[in-house]
């Protein structure tokens, strides 16, 4: 049974973050053309965008060394980031000194997250340390980061879906969409659809 989506409205459906994965992952691989990569996918968000990135990766020829998860969280309960992201499970030193790092987030909000794993990498002596995300909601930045890789630039939403969750809720759902009646700001309108010639090079 398909899931319901008179709740929501949708901004990306499978198909559309299908074509963006693909698209990125061209966008990214002449970058590690001859290096390889240790990818930090920031969970939970990322549970279901990093798999598939990184597959598309590996089908372009891409080395992806190790895969270290990070745990991250902004937002607890609520449906506004705290702006004081707590990072649980850094690798060790030796894990990514001298190494190449792409950190992978399904949405870059206000960059605090970027920006204090921006931080703990370069501490930890990485060589360099990108960063690809789906969803960029600029309209939400409170940082000045901006992610080296993005899929589309967001709408002023709270969104849900592809790993996105509201107080746990919602995060396997096949697509990406805002809660209608839900938003964390005033409503915004709905973002434009991806433009698929870009997917199609």
């Amino acid at each position: 049974m398909a899931p319901p989506t008179a709740e929501f409205d949708v901004i990306l459906d499978a198909a559309a973050i299908a074509a963006l994965v693909e698209c990125l992952a061209r966008e990214i691989a002449p970058t590690f053309a001859r290096e390889s990569v240790v990818a930090i996918p920031v969970m939970t968000g990322a549970c279901f965008f990093a798999p598939d990135l990184l597959r598309a990766l590996v089908t372009h020829g891409i080395d992806v060394e190790a895969i270290r998860p990070v745990s991250v969280s902004s937002y607890g309960a609520g449906t506004t980031s705290s702006g004081s992201p707590m990072v649980v499970g850094l690798p060790s030193r030796p894990a990514i000194e001298g190494r190449h790092v792409l950190v992978i987030d399904t949405i870059v909000d206000t960059g605090a997250t970027v920006e204090v794993l921006g931080l703990e990498l370069a501490s930890l002596g990485a060589a360099s340390a990108r960063v690809a995300c789906l969803l960029d909601k600029v309209a939400g930045r409170t940082r000045p980061i901006a992610p080296t890789w993005r899929g589309i630039e967001a709408p002023d939403r709270f969104l849900v879906g592809y790993g996105l969750d509201a107080a746990g809720r919602y995060r396997a759902l096949p697509f990406v969409a805002a809660i209608r009646g839900r938003d964390s700001r005033p409503r915004a309108a709905a973002a434009a659809p991806p433009d698929v010639g870009r997917f199609a090079k």
